[in-house]
Protein backbone atom coordinates (compact mmCIF):
# COMPACT_ATOMS: atom_id res chain seq x y z
CA UNK A 1 0.00 0.00 0.00
CA UNK A 2 1.32 3.22 -0.81
CA UNK A 3 -0.16 7.01 0.51
CA UNK A 4 0.35 10.31 -1.09
CA UNK A 5 -1.46 12.85 0.85
CA UNK A 6 -1.23 16.58 -0.71
CA UNK A 7 1.95 15.01 -2.63
CA UNK A 8 0.35 14.87 -6.31
CA UNK A 9 -0.48 19.17 -5.94
CA UNK A 10 3.32 20.15 -6.64
CA UNK A 11 3.79 18.63 -10.01
CA UNK A 12 4.00 21.95 -11.85
CA UNK A 13 2.86 20.16 -15.20
CA UNK A 14 0.87 17.04 -16.93
CA UNK A 15 3.99 15.62 -18.00
CA UNK A 16 5.37 15.95 -14.31
CA UNK A 17 2.19 14.22 -13.04
CA UNK A 18 2.60 11.51 -15.52
CA UNK A 19 5.92 11.38 -14.32
CA UNK A 20 4.62 10.75 -10.45
CA UNK A 21 2.12 8.84 -11.29
CA UNK A 22 4.41 6.25 -13.20
CA UNK A 23 7.25 6.48 -10.42
CA UNK A 24 4.58 5.57 -7.77
CA UNK A 25 2.86 2.90 -9.80
CA UNK A 26 6.66 1.05 -10.21
CA UNK A 27 7.13 0.90 -6.87
CA UNK A 28 4.00 -0.32 -5.68
CA UNK A 29 3.95 -3.96 -5.85
CA UNK A 30 1.24 -5.88 -7.78
CA UNK A 31 -1.97 -6.31 -6.27
CA UNK A 32 -1.16 -3.47 -4.46
CA UNK A 33 -3.25 0.28 -3.68
CA UNK A 34 -2.40 4.04 -4.14
CA UNK A 35 -4.64 6.22 -1.69
CA UNK A 36 -4.04 9.99 -2.83
CA UNK A 37 -6.14 12.88 -0.99
CA UNK A 38 -5.38 16.17 -2.57
CA UNK A 39 -7.25 19.20 -2.96
CA UNK A 40 -8.37 20.95 -5.40
CA UNK A 41 -7.23 24.87 -6.08
CA UNK A 42 -10.60 26.20 -5.30
CA UNK A 43 -10.88 23.91 -2.52
CA UNK A 44 -13.62 25.64 0.21
CA UNK A 45 -12.60 25.92 3.35
CA UNK A 46 -16.27 27.11 4.89
CA UNK A 47 -17.25 23.82 3.46
CA UNK A 48 -17.63 19.95 4.80
CA UNK A 49 -14.69 19.11 6.91
CA UNK A 50 -12.19 16.47 6.12
CA UNK A 51 -11.96 16.18 9.75
CA UNK A 52 -14.00 12.74 10.76
CA UNK A 53 -11.14 11.12 8.05
CA UNK A 54 -8.73 11.85 10.49
CA UNK A 55 -7.50 15.15 8.55
CA UNK A 56 -7.28 18.99 9.42
CA UNK A 57 -7.03 21.87 6.91
CA UNK A 58 -6.33 25.26 7.39
CA UNK A 59 -5.45 27.87 5.59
Amino acid sequence: MATAVNLLNYSETVDGMTAMCRTIHAAVRPGGTLYALNQSPDYDFDGLSPRPYGFHCEL
